[in-house]
C-alpha cells in the first residue's frame, strides 16, 4: 500500500516557488500535489513567512522555530500532503477523517490527527530499520481502525500527549540540536522525495533518542 504521493517535493526551494505562485494569485495554475500544498499553505498563516525565506535564512529560522516548541515548515506541510493523499486513496484513513468529522472537528484538526499517527509509523518504522527489521505496514491501519472506531477516545489520549512533561533545557538542547542538523542534510539533498526525507531525518533525529520531534505537529 502506498502512503506517499508521488511525484512529491520536500525542498525549502520549491514550497517558496509554490508560496510565491499562491501569493500571486496562480493558486489554480498549479498541477497535482503542488495545488494540495499551496492550498494547505493557505491554512497555515503562522508559518507563511517562512515560504518567503530563502533557504539558507529558512534554515537559521528553524532554530528559532524549534526552540518554540513548534514543528518545522517545510516538515508540517510534507504531513499534511501526505495525509490529504491517504484520504483519498486509502479507505480506512477516509473513514477516520470522516469519523473525526462527525464528531464535530474541523478538516484542519481531522488533518493533523491523522498525521500524528502517521508520523508515529515513521518513527516505529526508524526503530526497526535500525533493528534491521522490516516495517510494520499494519502498525498504522491498525491505529487508523482504532480512530474510525473512537475517535473521541483517541483525540483524548494524543491531547494528554501533548500534556506530558516539558522536557529539561538539556533535552530540549539536544532535540533542537539533532533535529536542525538532521533537516539540513535532509533539506539540502536537491529533489529528496517526501518519503526518502521523512524517513531519513527520523533515522538522523531517532539517533539521539528524542521522540518529541514527532509531536511538533500542532
Amino acid at each position: 500500500m502506498e502512503f506517499y504521493p508521488q511525484p512529491a517535493h520536500i525542498t525549502h526551494d520549491e514550497y517558496c516557488k509554490i508560496w510565491q505562485a499562491v501569493k500571486s494569485g496562480k493558486l489554480e495554475s498549479l498541477q497535482g500535489w503542488d495545488r494540495v500544498s499551496g492550498k494547505l499553505m493557505l491554512e497555515h498563516p503562522e508559518y507563511q513567512y517562512y515560504w518567503d525565506l530563502p533557504h539558507a535564512v529558512a534554515m537559521d529560522e528553524v532554530e528559532e522555530i524549534f526552540e518554540q516548541g513548534r514543528a518545522d515548515p517545510d516538515f508540517h506541510l510534507a504531513i499534511e500532503v501526505c495525509i490529504v493523499e491517504q484520504i483519498e486513496t486509502v479507505p480506512e484513513v477516509c473513514k477516520a477523517f470522516d469519523a473525526i468529522l462527525r464528531i464535530g472537528r474541523e478538516e484542519h484538526e481531522a488533518r493533523h490527527v491523522i498525521g500524528r499517527i502517521f508520523s508515529d509509523m515513521l518513527w516505529e518504522g526508524s526503530q526497526m530499520a535500525k533493528k534491521g527489521q522490516q516495517p510494520d505496514e499494519d502498525f498504522y491501519l491498525r491505529r487508523i481502525r482504532r480512530l474510525i472506531k473512537d475517535p473521541k477516545k483517541v483525540i483524548k489520549e494524543q491531547e494528554e500527549v501533548s500534556d506530558m512533561r516539558v522536557p529539561s533545557d538539556e533535552e530540549w538542547e539536544s532535540a533542537i540540536l539533532e533535529s536542525e542538523k538532521a533537516f539540513r542534510e535532509v533539506l539540502a539533498i536537491p529533489n529528496k522525495t517526501i518519503p526518502e526525507a521523512l524517513v531519513q531525518g527520523a533515522e538522523l533525529v531517532n539517533a539521539t533518542g528524542q521522540k518529541w520531534f514527532f509531536y511538533w505537529l500542532d
